[in-house]
C-alpha cells in the first residue's frame, strides 16, 4: 500500500534539495579594474575618495600616489622629505597610511625595523610634518606590528596609539589609544584597543572603537563602544557587539561583525559570531545574522567592510551549515539572511584586515576594493558589483571577447560569443552608468561584432563595457576612454 505521506516527504524533499543546489552558487565580483606593481610593498593603504587618490606604502621609503580611478601614477612622497638625514632617524617602511576625505592630511606609522616605529602627521600635497612622533614605539618588540592609526573624514581628528596601560584590563598590557582634536589642539586618552581600527560618521559626532569590558556577565577585549565626540572630552557608551566595527555616514548605525574574544589569552570565545546593525539613540538591533564555529578556522564574520549608508556588508563566512558555495568572502544587503555575491577566487581583496605586509580599504558604497601587498603584491582597484563583472569567473573568459581599438576615441567594435545582444551599457569603475545604446549585430565567425560610437560626453578614463541580451549581462570588458 502506497503511504501518501512518504510520497510527500520525498516530494518535499526533492524540492528541497533542489533549492538548496540552486542556492548554492553565487554570482561572482572582483574583475580587476587596474593593477600597478609595487616591488616592496607593505599593509599601508588609504583612499581619499573626495580627491580620488589612492595611497600605498612601500618598504623602499616611499609612499605611491595614484589615481584612484585609473591607477595613474601622481606622485611619490619620499621619506626624505622629512627626513633630517641622520643614519639613526631612518625609518624605512610606511606600515599604515589613513587618511582625509581630500587626503591633505596623512597619518603615517613608518618603522625603522621591527622594535622601532613612529606615528608622524603630514599636510599634503605639500608634504610638510604637522606633528612628528605622536607615538614612538620602542622596546615593546614587534607589538607596534598590529596598532593602527585613522584620519577623521575632515582630518580635524586623528586616533593615533598610546602606550599607556589599559585601565580596564589592569594585569595586561593593552595599547590605548589616544585622539587628537587638531582644530582645538586639544588631545584625551581613550581605553580602547589600538589593534582594531576605528570610525567615524561624516559629522565627526560620533566615534566607534573597539574597547575591553563586561558585555552582560561576560568580559570581552572587543567589545564596541561609542564616543560623542565635539564638545570638549568625549563622552563613552558601550554596546552588546562584539568584533570589528564601523558607523554610518549619518551617525545612526553602528555596525558590528565578529564575536567575542577573552580578556588575555583564554582559549574559548565570549561569544558567537555574527553580524549587526543597530541605532545608535535607541539601542534597537534593525538587522542581525548568526553563524557558528563549525569551519575550520573560527573565521565566521571576520574581515568585515560595511558601505557607509549601512546597507551593505561584506565578510569571510566559515560556516560548515551553509552551503560550500556561501562560505568564503560574500557580499550580504542589509535585511537579507542570505549573502548576496561572493569574490572570485583570482580576488585579492579581503576586506577590513590588515597586516605589515598586506593591507585593503574600499570606497564608501563599498562598490571597488583595493589592495596593498597581497599575492604577488602590487597596489590593486577590483570592482566589488556584479554589473561589472557578471559572467562567472569573469577573468577566465574576458580574453573570448574582443574590443579594438582600445584606447578608443569613440567608434568601438566588441565580439561576444553567445546569444545575440541587444543592448551596450557602459559603466564608471564605481558602478554607475554613464552611457547606453541599442546594437546591431554583424555575424564573424563563431562570435558576434558590435560597432557603436560611444557619446562624446564620456570623459576620458578607465570603464567597464557590458553587452546585454535585454536585462541579461552576456560579456564585459574593461576599455579606456581617450
Amino acid at each position: 500500500m502506497i503511504n501518501i505521506k512518504t510520497i510527500i516527504a520525498a516530494i518535499l524533499s526533492l524540492i528541497l534539495a533542489a533549492t538548496s543546489m540552486q542556492a548554492q552558487t553565487l554570482p561572482r565580483v572582483g574583475q580587476v579594474l587596474w593593477e600597478v606593481s609595487n616591488p616592496y610593498p607593505t599593509g599601508g593603504i588609504a583612499l581619499a575618495e573626495g580627491a580620488g587618490l589612492l595611497f600605498g606604502g612601500a618598504q623602499d621609503e616611499r609612499i605611491y600616489v595614484l589615481d584612484a580611478k585609473t591607477g595613474e601614477a601622481r606622485d611619490t612622497i619620499k621619506m626624505s622629505d622629512w627626513s633630517n638625514g641622520k643614519a639613526s632617524d631612518r625609518f624605512s617602511a610606511v606600515v599604515d597610511i589613513s587618511c582625509s576625505r581630500d587626503g591633505k592630511v596623512l597619518a603615517l606609522i613608518v618603522a625603522r625595523n621591527e622594535k622601532v616605529c613612529k606615528v608622524l602627521l603630514m599636510d599634503y600635497p605639500s608634504k610638510r610634518i604637522i606633528k612628528d612622533s605622536m607615538f614612538y614605539g620602542s622596546g615593546f618588540g614587534a607589538d607596534w606590528g598590529g596598532v593602527r592609526v585613522k584620519v577623521s573624514p575632515s582630518g580635524r581628528y586623528v586616533i593615533v596609539p598610546d602606550s599607556t596601560r589599559s585601565v580596564s584590563v589592569p594585569n595586561y598590557f593593552y595599547y590605548q589609544m589616544r585622539l587628537h582634536d587638531l582644530q582645538e589642539d586639544t588631545s584625551y586618552l581613550v581605553d580602547a584597543r589600538s589593534y582594531y581600527r576605528c570610525d567615524f560618521d561624516d559629522a565627526e559626532h560620533q566615534m566607534v572603537f573597539v574597547s575591553s569590558g563586561s558585555i552582560g556577565s561576560v568580559s570581552a577585549r572587543n567589545r564596541v563602544s561609542i564616543a560623542t565626540i565635539g564638545n570638549g572630552a568625549p563622552t563613552f557608551r558601550h554596546t552588546k557587539e562584539c568584533g570589528f566595527c564601523a558607523v554610518s555616514g549619518d551617525g545612526r548605525h553602528v555596525m558590528a561583525s565578529g564575536y567575542g574574544l577573552p580578556i588575555g589569552f583564554g582559549p574559548d570565545p565570549v561569544t558567537g559570531p555574527r553580524a549587526s546593525v543597530t541605532e545608535i539613540e535607541t539601542g534597537k538591533v534593525i538587522w542581525s545574522i548568526t553563524g557558528d564555529f563549525t569551519g575550520e578556522n573560527d573565521d565566521d564574520f571576520q574581515n568585515p567592510s560595511w558601505s557607509k549608508d549601512a546597507a551593505r556588508f561584506f565578510c569571510l563566512r566559515d560556516s560548515k551549515q551553509i552551503p560550500a558555495d556561501w562560505r568564503g568572502f560574500v557580499f550580504y544587503n542589509v535585511g537579507d539572511s542570505v549573502p548576496l555575491n561572493k569574490m572570485s577566487d583570482t580576488s585579492k581583496f579581503f576586506g577590513n584586515s590588515w597586516s605589515v605586509y598586506a593591507g585593503a580599504t574600499n570606497n564608501s558604497a563599498l562598490t571597488i576594493g583595493f589592495t596593498n601587498g597581497r599575492g604577488e603584491g602590487g597596489l590593486r582597484a577590483e570592482s566589488l558589483i556584479p554589473s561589472t563583472s557578471s559572467v562567472p569567473d569573469f577573468k577566465a573568459s574576458q580574453d573570448s571577447n574582443t574590443v579594438y581599438p582600445n584606447p578608443m576615441t569613440g567608434v568601438i567594435t566588441v565580439t561576444c560569443p553567445g546569444k545575440e545582444a541587444t543592448t551596450w551599457v557602459l559603466f564608471s569603475v564605481d558602478g554607475r552608468e554613464v552611457a547606453r545604446g541599442a546594437l546591431a549585430p554583424t555575424p564573424v565567425r563563431e562570435k558576434i561584432a558590435y560597432t557603436f560610437v560611444v557619446p562624446a560626453s564620456v570623459g576620458s578614463g578607465a570603464y567597464v563595457l557590458q553587452l546585454r541580451s535585454q536585462t541579461k549581462p552576456l560579456c564585459s570588458k574593461k576599455v579606456v576612454v581617450q
